[in-house]
């Protein structure tokens, strides 16, 4: 008998999830049913594309993305809210293939949609986007950041609203690190997190994290130019960590922090900065962390220091 599922984003996407990796044609089936029934579901849309990408298959992933960017322009506006999400999610898709070009098209199109036509079937590069499609998309996502920005309630929770908010401030913090400067691009943060709509909590923490993204993608991919900076990620996630409830728990920030590291050769920092976090949260995430490090991080394991951050674990000393 067919999964029975209730019609919310969260429950949808992740039946999705679990079909794909346990059966391929299943998983097809289940999100071509949920989206004739939820055809303007954009998330449900996202996870669509992202369930073909986690088996590996780009190009369904890339049809999918392109179908539901060339249909939602034409949803009533409720139903648009999460449109950035799609943007990004592609973007972050041809950046992560080589493909830059593609990328910064895709993301120009959230505000001038006519772009997504010429980017093609992802068999190669496109052509980057004509100065003044840059200059225009780039002047219409700062006009819709503004929108956030002016009279808004705080935000706190994660909720559809919040999350357009997250989404459209990495997709044009990302245009500018395509298209002029790393600073450029991390000033949209800096401002975000000194504005009165991100006093704390859940969409605070998730605009760090994007802002060490940022800094981690401009890093590991070269996106953006100007050369490896680790001392200017180091103090992105140093500061998410010091300000921000919760960032210090937080392992995919830790392991941005210890790529990070590793690559400037300086895989002693990490070990001393996690040392002082752990004299203070003593936690089940940053010792099995600090243990994975060792692992990781360094070219020869020391096993004895190892078999020391077990026994500190495991006693609570610290």
């Amino acid at each position: 008998m067919p999964l029975q599922l209730d019609h919310t984003d969260m429950l949808s996407s992740t039946a999705l999830f679990l079909e794909s990796w346990t059966n391929i044609k299943g998983a097809k089936q289940l999100a071509k049913r949920l989206l004739k029934e939820q055809r303007m579901n954009l998330p449900l849309w996202n996870a669509y594309a992202q369930s073909e990408l986690a088996k590996g298959n780009k190009d369904e992933a890339r049809k999918v993305y392109m179908t539901a960017l060339q249909s939602y322009p034409s949803f009533p506006p409720d139903n648009r809210v999460h449109a950035a999400l799609l943007h990004r999610m592609f973007a972050q898709l041809e950046i992560d293939s080589g493909m830059v070009n593609r990328a910064l098209c895709v993301l120009l199109s959230l505000s001038s949609p006519g772009l997504i036509a010429s980017i093609g079937d992802g068999s190669s590069d496109s052509e980057p986007p004509v100065a003044t499609s840059i200059v225009k998309g780039r002047k219409l996502l700062s006009q819709r950041l503004e929108a956030f920005f002016s009279g808004q309630k705080p935000f706190i929770n994660v909720t559809p609203q919040s999350q357009a908010f997250i989404d459209t401030l990495y997709c044009h913090a990302t245009v500018d690190l395509l298209t002029t400067t790393l600073d450029t691009a991390a000033a949209h943060y800096e401002r975000a997190l000194k504005s009165p709509i991100l006093p704390c909590g859940a969409v605070r923490e998730c605009v760090w994290h994007d802002y060490a993204s940022l800094m981690f993608q401009h890093r590991e991919r070269g996106v953006g130019g100007s050369g490896f900076r680790p001392a200017l990620t180091r103090e992105i996630i140093e500061r998410a960590m010091a300000e921000e409830a919760g960032c210090w728990n937080n392992a995919v920030l830790w392991e941005m922090y210890g790529a990070n590291e590793g690559q400037a050769k300086l895989e002693n920092r990490l070990r001393r900065y996690l040392g002082q976090i752990l004299d203070v949260h003593s936690t089940q995430m940053l010792w099995t962390f600090a243990v994975w490090s060792e692992v990781h991080h360094h070219s020869t394991a020391n096993v004895n220091f190892i078999r020391s951050l077990f026994e500190n674990a495991l006693d609570g000393s610290g």
